[in-house]
């Protein structure tokens, strides 16, 4: 009786308890969906010390449309000629890069160009968007750190 009740005892330590991996937990809120732009704030700085701040006109009703087979398109036009562009995505963390194809904006040719930015914050209705570039000329290293707050 004494081994049937260890046996059973080893049996519930070893089977019965079950790990969690919450690692491999993984934000399950989508970016898919139009995105309105409430607010887009730009501050550009020279080596670490913050030169302007602008908070960008929404001339028009600004938005950011991503759709479910990675492509997607966006109207940011400060003018108020609700101009808009193409582009594809992909999301790796918390990373979206933007991938611009050769178009025709306004009557311009425009280049193709990538783009990545940082999601900061994001839920079902809300999602806040870090553009953060950088360069370096004549020893001075700038950054322009655009945030893009969006409302579905």
């Amino acid at each position: 009786m004494n081994k049937i009740l260890i046996v059973t005892l080893c049996a519930i330590a070893l089977f019965g308890c079950a790990k969690k991996n919450n690692a491999s937990i993984q934000n399950t809120v989508s970016i898919t969906g139009k995105w309105s732009v409430k607010a887009d704030t730009l501050r550009i700085y020279d080596n670490n010390v913050l030169k302007s701040t602008s908070v960008l006109g929404l001339a028009t009703s600004p938005y950011i449309q991503f759709n479910t087979d990675a492509t997607g398109t966006t109207m940011m036009d400060e003018s108020g000629a609700g101009t808009t562009q193409r582009f594809t995505y992909s999301v790796t963390g918390k990373t979206i890069t933007f991938n611009f194809p050769a178009q025709t904006i306004s009557g311009a040719q425009q280049a193709a160009y990538t783009q990545s930015a940082t999601i900061k914050q994001q839920s079902a209705n809300s999602l806040t968007i870090l553009f953060d570039d950088h360069s370096t000329s004549g020893g001075i290293t700038e950054e322009d750190a655009e945030i893009t707050y969006l409302t579905k």
